[in-house]
């Protein structure tokens, strides 16, 4: 499974009530979105896009 950024709970995807508000997830944060069963580089590819 490679994790989208469509799936995490984010203002980025238009949820008013999401936990990014203020600041950006961590990179620990981020993980969790998805649980940690993944590639580790697809993780870092999509926290930086999450960043950017």
């Amino acid at each position: 499974m490679n994790p989208l950024l469509s799936e995490i709970y984010s203002i980025i995807n238009g949820y008013s009530d999401a936990k990014d508000t203020e600041r950006v997830f961590t990179f620990i944060e981020f993980v969790k979105q998805f649980g940690y069963d993944n590639d580790t580089n697809v993780f870092i590819n999509a926290y930086k896009d999450y960043v950017t």
